[in-house]
């Protein structure tokens, strides 16, 4: 059992095993770590995740395991805040990682990383070390990073990304660009995100 490991460790240790629980059971991080924001709610606003949820959990296990998704989204599923829980959790407990978070504009991908911010706040004290500064968060301690960046092919371009996600891609300008630089992330093992609304038909 976890709990009698820790009793053995010293704290350092602890903190060790504990993120490499995390960096390893996906599903344990979503249950028991990640906390949205509900700025609508009348008596709650902080509200752990409901992994109950079989579409979550569903959604969740599609990111680990497929390097092209995407995810056509309605309103109130919490599938932006599911893309973004992924991206702390792939920096924020494993080495070498950069993550692109990519938003019309730069404004707009920043206001991601705040929510990426809301979660990493609620993380136990076992986190690790996080730097957070405009459209930016880095991880000291593991070498990744994640950026938030503007709409374009040339943004994609700008760094050797282990993951892109994209939101609302379908509102974006330059599409058919930026699938062609995204395609080179993938092919050498990178993952592309694409999480949009359908757009209304006429």
């Amino acid at each position: 059992m976890l709990e009698d490991q820790l009793k053995k460790l010293s704290t350092d240790d602890k903190v060790k095993l504990i993120r490499e629980v995390y960096a390893n059971d996906i599903d344990k991080y979503y249950r028991n770590c990640v906390i949205t924001l509900d700025e609508h709610s009348k008596d709650q606003a902080f509200k752990k995740i409901p992994y109950d949820w079989p579409y979550i959990p569903e959604l969740v296990h599609l990111f680990q395991k497929h390097s092209w998704v995407l995810v056509w989204k309605s309103r109130q599923i919490l599938a932006t805040w599911i893309a973004m829980a992924y991206a702390l959790w792939l920096a924020g407990f494993h080495e070498g990682k950069k993550v692109a978070i990519q938003s019309k504009k730069s404004d707009d991908a920043d206001a991601l990383i705040q929510r990426i911010k809301v979660i990493y706040d609620h993380l136990p004290a076992w986190k690790p070390k996080a730097d957070f500064s405009y459209c930016r968060v880095k991880f000291p301690e593991l070498g990744s990073d994640i950026y938030g960046i503007p709409q374009g092919p040339d943004q994609v371009r700008s760094y050797t990304f282990s993951c892109v996600i994209s939101d609302e891609y379908g509102f974006q300008e330059q599409l058919k660009e930026t699938f062609g630089a995204v395609k080179p992330i993938v092919d050498g093992g990178g993952q592309f995100i694409a999480i949009t609304t359908p757009p209304r038909q006429k």
